[in-house]
């Protein structure tokens, strides 16, 4: 049995979409007639549950890394979309797994029998070990700078743990004020991957705890999300794209920028 690809949903800010980019990638590999399991990591804020209406579960990710239960027993069918739901769960005390947790977990999440598995986390990261589980991260940010320098600072943590991404542009509304996907690529050193623009169908689709995909495939968000998984389609050997001149010194606003997040 081939190994599942296994792809981190991240972000270094809080607020850029992150879940419901999860939710709706998953959702639409799910519809291309992938198996994929969904997993809510977000240890202080976990929220794919409420967006998907289970919030019932009382057991979740974190009991699974702490070895308390099999992944297999917590896993929840979803169905609506078809998916499988590894929840998060909700405690007062922080969660941080230890490096014999990770080692622990590492193998039991690479058994299971999914083509994908899509990781819902927590804005960052809290520990480098887990880093070597995924094949790739997708890490999204939405077009202002603020926003772009945090992704940027999660791009260079992953280049040192050699971990490869991508970049996903989350609530496009083409203002003025936004920057350009051209710049947006400039600064990062390599191609997007999706844009993803602003959309009602979105808001909506949360106060109904149904995907945007699943809602209005015709939708702008949801097809510019259909199309960013027929690009992972068949990709559960390899990353969709190489890392492409990362190393570039770069000059300009690009030298600056590199300069001011000590990515030198």
């Amino acid at each position: 049995m081939a190994e599942p690809y296994i792809i981190r949903i991240s972000s270094q800010k809080g607020g850029v979409g992150k879940s419901i980019v999860a939710i709706n990638f998953a959702t639409s590999l799910k519809a291309l007639g992938h198996k994929v399991l969904l997993i809510d990591s977000d240890f202080s804020n976990p929220s794919i549950s409420v967006y998907l209406g289970l919030e019932d579960a009382n057991i979740g990710y974190k009991e699974v890394f702490m070895g308390r239960v099999d992944p297999v027993r917590a896993i929840i069918p979803h169905s609506a979309t078809g998916l499988s739901i590894l929840p998060g769960t909700i405690s007062a005390r922080q969660f941080v797994p230890n490096r014999r947790e990770v080692d622990a977990l590492i193998p039991k999440i690479k058994r299971l029998n999914y083509d994908f598995i899509i990781v819902d986390t927590q804005p960052g990261y809290l520990a480098p070990e887990v880093l070597k589980m995924y094949g790739e991260a997708l890490i999204v940010t939405t077009p202002e700078m603020s926003s772009l320098l945090a992704a940027i600072k999660l791009a260079h943590v992953y280049n040192k743990e050699q971990l490869r991404h991508n970049l996903v542009v989350n609530r496009v509304r083409n203002r003025k004020y936004e920057l350009s996907i051209s710049e947006i690529e400039e600064i990062y050193e390599n191609r997007v991957v999706s844009v993803l623009p602003e959309d009602e169908i979105v808001p909506l689709s949360v106060a109904d705890h149904i995907p945007a995909y699943s809602m209005n495939r015709r939708a702008q968000f949801s097809r510019a999300i259909g199309s960013m998984s027929r690009i992972y389609s068949g990709k559960a050997a390899g990353s969709v794209a190489e890392k492409q001149g990362r190393d570039a010194e770069g000059g300009g606003l690009l030298a600056f920028l590199r300069r001011l997040l000590g990515l030198r």
